[in-house]
């Protein structure tokens, strides 16, 4: 089983901040295929922080380069 043990935040794989461990289920068969980490605050504000950032020159992409 696979285990996902950190995020892809800004650019970077980081640890999480959380202990917590949650199973990630397969919809096709209902078993659990990996065990994942949870966000929590500062994950999560972390991520929306690098977003935002991002966002200023995301958005003067045309669209067809953002395709």
């Amino acid at each position: 089983m696979h285990q996902l043990d950190q995020f892809y935040i800004d650019g970077q794989w980081v640890k999480p901040h959380s202990d917590k461990v949650i199973a990630v289920v397969n919809p096709a068969t209902a078993q659990a295929c990996a065990m994942m980490h949870c966000a929590n605050s500062t994950d999560v504000d972390a991520a929306a922080a690098a977003a935002q950032k991002a966002f200023l020159s995301w958005s003067q992409t045309p669209a067809a380069d953002r395709s």
